[in-house]
């Protein structure tokens, strides 16, 4: 959104489609929430992603689950009657910026309207992304993203498992790719398109989300561009509830707190729906500081009997709770916008991952000195009570958090900006083939050199066995010379 207000004010037309209805509609820019689709992702998250799965360890692995989600989710757009109507008075479109979580679906739209179309992450780079772009995984030193993401550096059992990793993202995504194929040729009546692989390859712009304290460092291609953080900002005022405002500047006991500390655990995860056993460790917690005071966003029933300093909302303006001067610590799921927006304010982590990419932003962060990372399923209240004291009384931490800061916000231009302009060159370009790796239509087993090493393993051993061989034959020639004379001297 930050970047489509951006390139409204700038004079671009711009519409906005998404399953998720607007909190703040912008007058500028046309918003379609198409009616199936936003029911059927309202419907689904909460069962797919329901936290107790990862509480019972039953969570299925992404490459396995996303899949299915993104057929699902596209077929739900294509029968969605907001979306038809758009689709039959629209003629012209020049670009298509696309969620770059499954982006087949809008690439057929694409193809339909003769647009170019770029990539926005919402995570960071996924096993199928490296070889439908184009370009190489690093599954030797950057993990992959999965549910119990390894932590790098992986040792030669933990190397073999990212590896055969990435090529089941291959093999799940070239399932996917058939499938979704033929429902874009049918339901956008477009027989002639060519094979959605191929129209995967040929992205003009990739805006990453990720940098180098959120992610690994990796060799990306040049089309893709890092615009981290691009929906931060310092909030010009912070504006909070009353009743939120009366709560943080009130006294404990009659003495002034120590601030506080706030707790998400994302907008997928229902905090309520938590085992009790696992609310009491967080209650027994907060409980245990009597100087500091806690903000929950609890979704779902809220409980009778609550410590004194705890302030349960199923919402909070997250900006600027973040950017309060008086925060001490996040306690988050490590989702990659909370964890961009507490790194933008410099605010120490305890990380809870429970799905997606947050196993894989929680262990890059912890490696970086950013955050304590506890699990969900197993943690106990002596833990978290620990974590919490060293997160916020512990100064080398909130050092370390600052200087992650300063890492986080020194850039030549703001992600916004960025992001803009490389819009508008994509627009201005006629070809931004460029751009994309010299790989790009390479098979998967070329860009990983497999043939290469098959054949030199081929001429290694024709190297080796044949003067073996020759050996051989000479000695046994030898061998039956020296047994004939033997017979004859007999």
């Amino acid at each position: 959104m930050p970047l489509a207000e951006a390139l409204s004010k700038r004079g671009h037309e711009v519409t906005f489609l998404s399953p998720f209805y607007p909190k703040e509609p912008n007058a500028n820019i046309t918003e379609i929430v198409p009616e199936k689709l936003a029911k059927y992702i309202d419907e689904t998250i909460n069962r797919v992603f329901d936290i107790n799965l990862r509480v019972q360890n039953t969570m299925e692995q992404l490459s396995v689950v996303m899949y299915q989600l993104g057929n699902d989710a596209c077929e739900a757009l294509y029968k969605s009657s907001k979306f038809k109507s758009w689709l039959k008075k629209t003629n012209k479109v020049d670009l298509l910026i696309i969620d770059n979580c499954f982006p087949e679906c809008a690439i057929g739209l694409a193809y339909k309207l003769g647009a170019k179309y770029a990539f926005f992450s919402t995570t960071t780079v996924v096993g199928n992304e490296y070889d439908s772009v184009g370009f190489l995984p690093e599954g030797s030193a950057i993990p992959q993203v999965e549910i119990h993401s390894p932590n790098p550096p992986m040792n030669f059992l933990g190397r073999v498992s990212n590896e055969l990793m990435i090529l089941r993202w291959r093999w799940s995504h070239f399932q996917y790719a058939k499938k979704i194929d033929s429902m874009i040729r049918k339901s956008l009546l477009v027989p002639e398109m060519p094979y959605i692989e191929d129209l995967f390859r040929n992205v003009s712009l990739v805006l990453h989300t990720g940098d180098t304290v959120t992610d690994y460092p990796r060799t990306l291609p040049p089309l893709y561009v890092n615009v981290a953080g691009i929906h931060c900002k310092t909030p010009e005022n912070i504006s909070l509830s009353a009743d939120l405002e009366s709560f943080l500047s009130s006294t404990i006991n009659g003495q002034e707190d120590d601030g506080f500390v706030y707790i998400s655990l994302g907008s997928l995860a229902v905090s309520s729906n938590l085992p009790q056993s696992i609310k009491d460790q967080f209650f027994d917690t907060i409980k245990s500081f009597s100087s500091l005071k806690f903000l929950w966003k609890w979704n779902g029933e809220l409980p009778k009997d609550i410590p004194s300093n705890l302030f349960l909302s199923q919402w909070f303006p997250q900006l600027d709770i973040l950017a309060h001067p008086r925060i001490k610590g996040f306690i988050t799921q490590s989702g990659r916008p909370s964890a961009t927006e507490a790194l933008y304010n410099g605010v120490p982590m305890i990380a809870f991952p429970i799905l997606g990419d947050q196993d894989f932003n929680s262990n890059r962060i912890n490696q970086m000195g950013g955050n304590i990372k506890l699990a969900i399923e197993s943690f106990t209240s002596q833990e978290l009570i620990a974590a919490v004291n060293t997160m916020v009384y512990e100064p080398s931490m909130k050092l370390q958090m600052k200087k992650l800061q300063t890492i986080f916000r020194d850039r030549p231009m703001t992600p916004v900006n960025t992001a803009v302009w490389w819009t508008e060159y994509v627009l201005r370009t006629e070809d931004t083939s460029h751009l994309r790796p010299t790989g790009n239509y390479q098979y998967w087993f070329q860009r990983r050199q497999i043939d290469v090493w098959l054949f030199l393993f081929a001429v290694m051993l024709v190297a080796i066995y044949t003067p073996v061989y020759l050996i051989v034959i000479v000695l046994r020639r030898i061998w039956k010379r020296n047994g004939a004379s033997k017979r004859k001297v007999a």
